[in-house]
């Protein structure tokens, strides 16, 4: 038997309606709850997503700042460099993928086209991409490390050629942003443009760094750049030394230990080895001081000198260099003493290095010594130079190891090795810390990794302003 239909006031379901006509949702008083209604309501950041920057950067230690980074834009990079990839979103849908590529900017001129049209190929932890994919989280800054290059070496040489050949020895890249898999209602760009429709998927895009004020230049620039480690020659010196100290016992109490006839109980130690408490207070806990000619008490430790200390800060440093792509060279490759023929040609043979082979920068890198427990680092420039003052100020930026002295930046002109006998555009002469001062000597032994790693950030800062 056929049912009738029933009346929309019983509490069955509704019959079907014809075609013609639309079901009107239905509604509720919230009389039974009224809490109800603050669930029910749409959360507006939920279902709206701006893309407001897309930029190329390089990641920087905040000064005096342990282990907290910024990211600090560029407008131009080299080809082969790592460089971050830097967006900023805002927006928290439950779903939602960004989608980054990088383009090229045509020229009218085909023949300075690098890329012909094609996807810009780079490197992420070494695997080849042509976009990067972030799944929306919530947070504002998504960052990740690309390098400009192709996996294969041999297409990355036809790029190095190929843009070495082109008239202006540079192109331009852009960054294009999608955003797609989202449940956002909305979607934008610098805070109010839609975007431009993709035919191939779709999905709205923006072109980050099109304009002229922020285009992105990519080049094939490398400095040259000489890395010289003090001392080392013959004749001449190793330079300073640390020392092997003598120093009081600390008891419990933190007072002096003694035995029972009231003598100072003391122990012997080189720099690596000494308490922290001696570290913190050598002027307290050393007995006599670094004047080792006049102290009973304290001797040189002749396995530590200022010429293998910097050699081997040096050659990270070089290492590291050599790494990121640069023309490195360096005074000398060992710990064995260079031989020279007199006192004159132990500066004059670093200039040579750098003159012949045209270098752009001079880096020496040194440690002070004194008969006191004075600590701190600083560079050295030439007096007048304002090169040499920027590049001081820069390659310090990032250094933490040793807490910077106050006479930095360091302005002299009786320093030989950056006088006028060196050609080279940009010089300095870093002193790392005291190797006389425990501590720092202590903080340079432990932390030659990283003292590279702040060299060459700080150095790179300044390659950024002039390459």
């Amino acid at each position: 038997m056929e049912k009738k239909a029933t009346s929309p006031d019983n509490k069955q379901s509704q019959p079907s309606q014809p075609d013609n006509k639309v079901l009107q949702p239905q509604t509720d008083s919230y009389s039974a709850n009224p809490n109800q209604i603050v669930y029910d309501m749409v959360h507006q950041d939920d279902f709206i997503i701006n893309v407001a920057d897309v930029y190329f950067a390089r990641k920087v230690l905040v000064l005096n700042k342990k282990d907290e980074y910024v990211y600090v834009k560029l407008n131009h990079a080299n080809l082969g460099d790592k460089v971050y990839l830097v967006a900023k979103c805002y927006g928290t849908p439950r779903k939602g993928k960004l989608v980054l590529s990088l383009r090229e900017i045509e020229n009218t001129d085909t023949t300075q086209n690098l890329y012909s049209n094609n996807p810009v190929l780079f490197l992420v932890n070494g695997e080849e991409k042509t976009e990067i994919e972030y799944t929306l989280d919530g947070s504002i800054t998504y960052a990740k490390e690309i390098e400009l290059r192709p996996k294969d070496d041999k297409k990355y040489q036809e790029l190095q050629e190929k843009l070495k050949n082109t008239k202006t020895k540079n192109t331009f890249l852009f960054v294009r942003a999608k955003i797609k898999e989202t449940t956002a209602i909305r979607i934008t760009f610098k805070s109010f443009f839609a975007g431009q429709c993709s035919a191939v998927d779709n999905l709205n895009y923006y072109d980050f760094l099109t304009e002229n004020l922020n285009k992105f230049q990519l080049k094939n620039t490398r400095p040259v750049i000489v890395i010289d480690p003090g001392h080392g020659v013959t004749p001449g010196n190793e330079g300073a030394q640390a020392r092997i100290y003598q120093y009081k016992l600390k008891g419990n109490n933190g007072e002096i230990l003694k035995d029972a006839k009231g003598n100072v109980q003391t122990k012997t130690a080189t720099v690596i080895d000494l308490p922290s408490y001696v570290l913190e207070a050598p002027d307290t806990w050393i007995i006599g001081n670094n004047d080792y000619s006049k102290s009973k008490n304290n001797k040189l430790d002749h396995k530590r000198t200022e010429s293998n200390m910097v050699y081997e800060v040096s050659i990270k440093l070089y290492n590291l260099l050599l790494q990121k792509g640069y023309n490195v060279l360096i005074t000398r490759n060992s710990k064995n003493v260079v031989k020279v023929a007199n006192n004159k040609e132990a500066i004059y043979f670093r200039c040579d290095i750098a003159n012949k082979n045209k270098a752009d920068y001079f880096i020496s890198i040194h440690a002070d010594g004194l008969t006191n427990f004075t600590s701190g680092a600083h560079v050295i420039y030439y007096e007048g130079d304002k090169k040499g003052l920027e590049l001081a100020n820069d390659i310090f930026s990032c250094y933490t190891v040793v807490n910077i002295g106050k006479k930095h930046p360091d302005a002299r002109n009786n320093v030989g090795v950056l006088g006028e006998k060196n050609q080279t555009k940009y010089k300095v002469l870093i002193e790392l810390g005291y190797i006389t001062h425990p501590k720092d000597a202590k903080s340079i032994y432990d932390n030659m990794d990283l003292i590279a790693e702040q060299l060459a950030q700080g150095l790179e800062i300044n390659i950024n302003k002039h390459f």
